[in-house]
């Protein structure tokens, strides 16, 4: 993780604002869907861990897409953000374990992105820049100064969305 990077865990969101970083560590099958808008130099960071809740067992909003998205939205906004200048940037997805997954089964890394791909166009947020699939770990940053959202992983040279 970069020096002064504020860590964002499986299940939780978190705003940052001017020179402060965000980080989502090891991201496999999880989605780490950023919110940013670069005019008010604000960022948001969710680390999504499953499409959406099963019933009755709701748990933190930030551990699914279906809730993620819209607290995510909602801590932006409290925060100073403009809706109308807001766009959407995301990595992960991976098929950590291909190996496990049969003929047919949709891996939950694919899953998630789809989840986030469709909450994030019924609150009509543009989808700017993804990193999304494979079978490797990425491990994110994001740079609330100019909205930088930094992927990086062991398999090739970091990539800026």
């Amino acid at each position: 993780m970069r020096d002064g990077a504020r860590a964002v865990r499986m299940g939780e969101l978190a705003v940052a604002r001017n020179a402060e970083v965000l980080a989502a560590i090891g991201l496999g099958s999880c989605i780490g869907i950023a919110l940013v808008d670069t005019k008010s130099r604000l960022a948001g960071l969710a680390h999504v861990l499953l499409p959406e809740p099963a019933t009755g067992r709701e748990g933190a909003p930030a551990r699914f897409a279906t809730t993620a998205v819209p607290a995510l939205l909602d801590a932006m906004l409290k925060a100073g953000a403009a809706r109308e200048r807001l766009v959407a940037k995301m990595a992960g997805g991976a098929s950590m374990f291909t190996g496990l997954t049969g003929n047919g089964i949709v891996a939950v890394g694919m899953r998630n992105a789809e989840a986030v791909r469709r909450v994030l166009a019924q609150l009509k947020i543009p989808l700017v820049g993804e990193d999304i699939g494979g079978n490797w770990g990425r491990t994110i940053h994001l740079q609330a100064q100019d909205g930088a959202y930094i992927v990086s992983n062991v398999r090739r040279d970091d990539v800026v969305l």
